[in-house]
């Protein structure tokens, strides 16, 4: 799971990227604990992508002006 969430082209970053028009960004750390989590509730991508949705989500309603986010 994390070497697809580190990859340049995970498509879910890309796809909120567009649809919010903002840039995001997560750490090898982030990423590390997210494909743990993944792994550990056999979840896998899918509880990724709705970790990774739901902060984005809760950043923007923080501070919808917000144009970048790094995790």
């Amino acid at each position: 799971y994390f070497q697809m969430l580190s990859g340049d082209d995970f498509s879910l970053i890309h796809s909120l990227e567009k649809q919010y028009g903002i840039n995001v960004s997560i750490s090898r750390k982030k990423c590390q604990e997210l494909a743990k989590c993944a792994y550990e509730s056999g979840l896998g991508m899918r509880s990724i992508a709705n970790q990774i949705r739901n902060m984005v989500d809760d950043s923007l309603f923080a501070n919808p002006d917000c144009k970048s986010l790094k995790f």
